[in-house]
C-alpha cells in the first residue's frame, strides 16, 4: 500500500537538527519531517499556528515528492487534492 508519513517537528533553531526523508521501496512509503521553529510556535495564536502548518504543507510536501519516484502514485494528482483540502478546510 502506497503512504506519506509526515512528521511535525517544534525545534529550537539553535539546536540545528536536520531533517528527516526516507524512502521505503519495500513499504512504498515516503516518510518526511516537516520543521517548525519552537519559539515562534509557542509565541503565536492557535490561528496563526495553523495558519504556518498549512503554508508548510501546501509548499513543501510537493517539494520532496518531486524528488523521488514512486511506481503507482500520482504525484501531481495527489498535490492537486492535497492543496484542494488544505484550501478547503480555510488554514490559509
Amino acid at each position: 500500500m502506497l503512504g506519506i508519513g509526515i512528521v511535525l517537528m517544534c525545534q529550537d533553531p539553535a539546536l540545528n537538527l536536520k531533517r528527516r526523508l526516507r524512502h521505503s521501496k519495500n513499504e512504498s512509503k515516503l516518510y518526511m519531517d516537516i520543521m517548525l521553529d519552537l519559539p515562534a510556535m509557542k509565541a503565536a495564536s492557535p490561528e496563526e499556528r495553523k495558519r504556518v502548518v498549512a503554508q508548510r504543507l501546501y509548499d513543501e510536501v510537493p517539494e520532496v515528492l518531486s524528488g523521488y519516484k514512486i511506481p503507482d502514485f500520482n504525484k501531481d494528482a495527489f498535490v492537486a487534492d492535497l492543496r484542494e483540502w488544505i484550501d478547503g478546510i480555510g488554514w490559509r
